[in-house]
Formats: C-alpha cells, sequence, structure tokens
C-alpha cells in the first residue's frame, strides 16, 4: 500500500465498494499481517501504566520501525499464569491514505486491523480450537504461520510465496526451522495443523497442506473457510467495539470535540484571569512594602543625620579617619612575608601618614622592631618584602644579639603601586 499513489488506491476501492449492496457507510478495512512488523512478550506483574511504557520500550527496541513512523496496536493475553501481549506497528501513512482513500469514496472507516485479529483472540467463539496447534493462513503473495497455546498466540512468521505456490518439501522444512526455536516443552504441545485461506488467493494459488496427513510431525486437520476468519474480525468489532488488533486512531465525539473547546476556552479565561490577578497581589505587597519602609525611614533619619555630621567632622580634624584601609592593607602585605612557622616576630608597628608629602593618596611611612631566632630567616624575610608590590626604599635600621636578633626596619608604603593579588 505504502507504493501505491493515493489516486489509485481511491480508484482501486472504489471497483471494490460497486460491488457490496449494503446502504451502510461503515466499513472494517483488513491488512495482511505480513505489511506490519509484529512482536511477543512476555509482561511482567506491573500497573497498567507502567504496562504502556514497557510495552513501548519493547517495540522501540524490537520492531524495524521507529515509534514516530507506526501506530501500534497491542493484544493482551495469558498462557497459564504469565501474562503476554502481541503488539503490532503500522505504518502511519498507510493508516492515512486508507482513510482518505475510504472517505473520497463515501464510506467511513469503522476499524483499521490486520487479518491475524481473527484468530489471535481466543475468547472469540471458534477459537478455542485452536490450542495447541499451528495455523498457516494464506494470502496472495504471503503464508502466516500463528503457533498457539492456551490462551494466545505463541510464535507468528511469515512467509513469501513465489507465485502464491510453495511446495511441500519447502514447506515442510520451514515448519521445522520454526518449531526448532521452541522450547522442548513447548514443541511437544504443538499437536496439529490448520489451514485457512484468505480473500484474493485464488484456488490456482495452493499451498499443498490438506494433500498430507502431516506435515513436520503435526497431524493436518481440516481448514478454516476464508469467511470464518473475516466474520470473526467483524463479530469482534460490531460486538464488543473493539478490534484485538486496532491501528485506527480513537475519535472524538461531537460532544467532546464541543466540550473540549468549551474546556479549552475557560482554561484560557481562567488562566488569564490568574495572570491578572498575581500581577494586582504583586503590586499592592510592594505599594505596601515601600509604605512600611519610608515609614521606618522616617523614623530613623533625624539619628542618621547625626551620624552623618559626626562622621564628617571627624574626617576633617582627624586625618587617620577614612573610609579606605590602608592600616590593614599593609600589615597584610607584611604578614604575607614572613614566614608561618613562626621564626620572626613583630614587637611593634608604626604607621605614619605621609600622604601630603609624597602627594600619594593613603602612603605611608611604616617602621617596625621585632625579633628573629636566625639570621637566615630575618634576610629571607626582608628579602620578600624588597619584592613585595607597594614597598619601598626598605632600609634594616638596627640589628643586636644572636638568638634572638632584634632588628627594625622601616619602608616607605605606596598602595597605589599594588597589583591585584590572584584569588
Amino acid at each position: 500500500i505504502s507504493q501505491i499513489k493515493p489516486a489509485q488506491l481511491v480508484d482501486d476501492l472504489a471497483g471494490v465498494f460497486r460491488q457490496l449492496s449494503s446502504t451502510t457507510k461503515d466499513c472494517v478495512v483488513v491488512l495482511p499481517s505480513h505489511s506490519a512488523p509484529s512482536i511477543i512478550l512476555e509482561v511482567p506483574d506491573i500497573s497498567p501504566e507502567d504496562r504502556k511504557g514497557f510495552v513501548q520500550i519493547q517495540a522501540e527496541q524490537r520492531l524495524p520501525l521507529p515509534l514516530n513512523e507506526i501506530h501500534l496496536a497491542t493484544h493482551e493475553f495469558q498462557i497459564g499464569n504469565q501474562d503476554h501481549a502481541l503488539v503490532v506497528g503500522l505504518r502511519r501513512d498507510t493508516v492515512s491514505k486508507i482513510k482518505e482513500a475510504v472517505i473520497a469514496n463515501g464510506f467511513q472507516v469503522a476499524s483499521i486491523t490486520v487479518d491475524i485479529a481473527g484468530v489471535v483472540d481466543h475468547a472469540v467463539d471458534g477459537n478455542d480450537s485452536l490450542a495447541d496447534c499451528c495455523q498457516l493462513i494464506q494470502g496472495q503473495s504471503s503464508l502466516t504461520l500463528i503457533t498457539h497455546a492456551e490462551g494466545g498466540p505463541t510464535g507468528l512468521r511469515h512467509f513469501h510465496l513465489n507465485n502464491g505456490w510453495m511446495d511441500a518439501a519447502t514447506l515442510e522444512r520451514e515448519l521445522r526451522i520454526t518449531l526448532g526455536q521452541f522450547p522442548q516443552s513447548s514443541r511437544r504441545q504443538l499437536t496439529t495443523l490448520r489451514t485457512a485461506k484468505l480473500p484474493g488467493a485464488s484456488s490456482e494459488q495452493r499451498v499443498p497442506v490438506s494433500e498430507h496427513r502431516s506435515l513436520a510431525g503435526l497431524n493436518v486437520v481440516d481448514g478454516t473457510e476464508t469467511s470464518d476468519l473475516f466474520a470473526r474480525i467483524a463479530s469482534s468489532f460490531f460486538l464488543s467495539g473493539t478490534s484485538p488488533l486496532e491501528f485506527l486512531p480513537s475519535r472524538t465525539s461531537r460532544f467532546g470535540q464541543i466540550y473540549g473547546q468549551f474546556n479549552s476556552r475557560r482554561n484560557l479565561w481562567v488562566g488569564s484571569m490568574s495572570v491578572v490577578a498575581l500581577t494586582a497581589i504583586a503590586f499592592l505587597y510592594q505599594i505596601f512594602r515601600l509604605d512600611d519602609l519610608q515609614t521606618d525611614w522616617n523614623g530613623m533619619k533625624d539619628s542618621v543625620a547625626v551620624v552623618e555630621t559626626v562622621g564628617g567632622k571627624i574626617s576633617e580634624f582627624r586625618p587617620w579617619h577614612g573610609s579606605s584601609v590602608p592600616r590593614l592593607t599593609t600589615a597584610r602585605a607584611i604578614t604575607r612575608a614572613f614566614p608561618e612557622t613562626g621564626e620572626i616576630w613583630l614587637k611593634q608597628l608604626n604607621i605614619r601618614d605621609i600622604s601630603k608629602e609624597m602627594n600619594i593618596k593613603d602612603a605611608s611611612k611604616v617602621m617596625a622592631t621585632g625579633s628573629s631566632r636566625d639570621q637566615n630567616s630575618l634576610l629571607a624575610t626582608l628579602d620578600k618584602l624588597r619584592i613585595t608590590s607597594g614597598i619601598s626604599n626598605l632600609e634594616l635600621k638596627s640589628q643586636q644579639g644572636t638568638d634572638p636578633i632584634f632588628f627594625s626596619f622601616e619602608f616607605d608604603w605606596n598602595p597605589a603601586g599594588i597589583s591585584t593579588p590572584a584569588q
């Protein structure tokens, strides 16, 4: 079907619909199962919601088509105490093309399924006899082999027919290959071989099964008429309202469409009103918050004015006062040059502001006195101070004793020459 042009498919279906004498406009479309890849899964004992996810994951991993390109149909059944699922995938473009072609001929698609849908549900009357048998369903160009157990199908395989024909030797070989893939216990339960023929398979197109009493160790029994297969598909849909393998997406009723439109408009209105209400609440909160802050400021602004006045007078009459922290910066530069293990100790640190003399903001003259355990530690510290950014004119003023060594030094501190340390 994927290779047929839409216009040609419309014309082909027109010839089929002209032969119908029924006045009904609803139809069930049955496609050959070889056009829809399938898998049979053992489903663990999980919740229905988790089952759906499990089936989708398995289908994505094992089916040859991407999930976004196919419709999945799932038939769940139980064999013994184990849950199983038959999962079949049909291309989305195939479903769309069939719907458009049927509607173009004045009919409505009630269901789209595949030919094996008539035999996979063992709860349908007539299918209970399929337990523990192999079933061959012959179409125009393919042969479908289904193995059944008590409760549902256990295996599914398709064979291509050359000119609608397959000789007995080839068929028996393929049967033995297929049955050999089953566990020995399951293989022993399969005892009979049944046949069925689909519409379009003419009498000249034959598979030599009925001529034999047994094939591949299976007893051959009378075949199923074509009408029986399609009657089961039709009865399953029109009596229960569903098909075991349904590919037609569910349609929303007219009432559902009207309710959906009303519900969408209602949700839009509710959402809009919610946004307006939240915006109004935010503005009201901001207004009340600003009013509270203004009240707090009115209560403290007189005290703030007094503090600012005192701070201004301190800055005017006390040159050591300022908003910067030059003394802490100087102490930091000195301590970074000192060893961390306690070889050198400072007893006194004097920092004198010489910014006016040097015409450099926050420039200082630093004088330090202290003690060192040994000469090497003292010299190493002085070397580190000389290469420290912002220190210049370092001079060792005095040095007395040996253990400990008492010393004093001074240097000029220019914070403008400090480079930003790496963090």
